[in-house]
């Protein structure tokens, strides 16, 4: 199955207004002002981006405290200068997912794992059979198969480890225990359960319901902060949700309200209820309340007391965490991107197209703009430069078609740098020196300067 060793380990069974005003979209809130109705997460968005939801939820990423190479939603100490392709490489199987583990690049396809080398692109090792199904840490790696098998798997080496675990859909592991989903024999379709496994015992089984498959996700689970999160798992009494959050001591399920389960980045996920939403960061001793804040798909400010609201018009606002006073309120359907260095990265409505603007979230000051633009998450940055792939929009919506990946200085919006992306690109990862860029079908590595 592996190039390395196998071992087992067995465990027990808007209107528009004049586009040449840059201040004009924006007003101080007042007390006189209506309140934006808090927004529904799960419903479409504005029809000027609902093109390209698909693509936002498979690419949205935040960004926090750089405590190590790269921070959770893609932070590194530098992406200023202009990369340096490095190699290229056409794949023999279709990439579904690929993340960074222990500084080696792996990619998951439907029959295989491998691992590659993030500065020469060269094959570490393969191993077949485990496709599609993959967890991780950062540090460790944990892969089911068709067949309900499960594995772990050393990212140095490639050497896979059965778990013994039968009718797995989905392993993750937290502080040394097992968390896994697994099929009911009596319930083959819809029907599972949802186990905590320590040494070999089962501590707690919740049964589950089982919702989409978890080939449309990036990783079917996570357990962070003592939650476990996935979108395998539904309400079938419940409509317009997907996904669920458990504790990680008893099982329990903790909401009963539909809700959707979001991977924003590697190691940042979110729940999104009808008034509020939840942070869960990696390495964060406790989830984060966001009230009804946006999520945003790159946020290395995500514990500012400046929340970043949207209401199922598309209004924008800026309110105090605390207080919940507004500090600013659009008057354009906006659509949010990105927060870093005290800059939102934003996308306004201008009637029949869309423009890109960088403003100051202290006072909705418009910084810069840019026309017929939309920059795409997953992104990469450090204090003042984001890196994502900007795509051109159609007159009266859609896209013209796939660009560049660029660094942009969020303060003046200068583009610092470009480089040709794979198509269709999915997925940026990093280990802070490197940059693969992922497509289904090509992966294409750069050399940070």
């Amino acid at each position: 199955m592996s190039k390395g060793s196998v071992e087992e380990f067995t465990v027990a069974g808007g209107g528009p207004d004049d586009p040449d005003d840059p201040g004009g979209p924006y007003r101080t809130a007042g007390a006189d002002q209506p309140r934006p109705r808090n927004r529904r997460p799960w419903r479409g968005p504005l029809p000027w981006v609902g093109c390209a939801v698909v693509i936002l939820l498979g690419g949205m990423a935040l960004a926090g405290p750089l405590r190590s190479p790269v921070g959770p939603w893609g932070q590194i100490a530098d992406v200023t200068s202009p990369p340096e392709q490095a190699w290229s490489l056409e794949t023999t199987e279709d990439v579904r997912s690929a993340s960074m583990v222990g500084g080696v690049v792996v990619t998951t396809g439907e029959q295989t794992v491998r691992g590659l080398d993030p500065a020469s692109g060269e094959e570490l090792w393969l191993v077949s059979g485990f496709g599609g199904q993959c967890t991780s840490d950062t540090s460790t790696l944990l892969c089911t198969d068709g067949d309900g098998g499960a594995v772990r798997i050393d990212p140095a080496t490639g050497t896979s480890t059965d778990l013994g675990i039968t009718d797995a859909l989905a392993v993750a592991e937290s502080d040394g225990d097992l968390f896994a989903i697994t099929r009911d024999e009596q319930r083959p379709f819809t029907g599972g359960h949802l186990q905590r496994i320590s040494e070999g015992e089962v501590v707690w089984s919740t049964p589950v319901v089982l919702g989409q498959d978890s080939s449309a996700y990036r990783e079917p689970m996570a357990v962070i902060a003592g939650h476990v999160l996935t979108p395998l798992v539904t309400d079938s009494a419940e409509l317009g949700g997907a996904g669920a959050v458990f504790d990680g001591q008893t099982g329990e399920q903790l909401s009963a309200e539909p809700i959707h389960v979001v991977q924003l980045g590697p190691g940042v996920w979110a729940s999104l209820e009808v008034d509020a939403s939840t942070l869960y960061v990696r390495g964060e001793e406790e989830p984060l309340p966001d009230g009804a804040g946006q999520r945003l798909q790159y946020d290395d400010e995500w514990h500012s007391d400046d929340l970043i609201v949207t209401s199922d018009e598309g209004v924008l606002s800026v309110q105090d965490r605390q207080t919940g006073e507004r500090r600013w309120v659009s008057e354009r359907p906006a659509f949010p991107i990105a927060r870093i260095d005290g800059v939102l990265l934003h996308l306004v409505s201008t009637g029949d197209s869309a423009t890109l603007q960088g403003l100051r979230i202290s006072s909705g000051e418009v910084l810069w703009q840019k026309e017929d633009t939309w920059m795409m998450c997953p992104c990469v940055g450090d204090r003042s430069t984001l890196a994502g792939q900007i795509r051109e929009l159609a007159p009266g919506g859609g896209f013209a078609g796939e660009g560049p990946v660029v660094g942009v200085d969020v303060e003046s919006g200068e583009q610092l740098w470009q480089v040709e992306a794979p198509s269709p690109m999915m997925q940026i990862v990093t280990d802070g020196e490197h940059l693969v860029l992922v497509a289904p079908g090509q992966l294409a590595g750069f050399r940070l300067g």
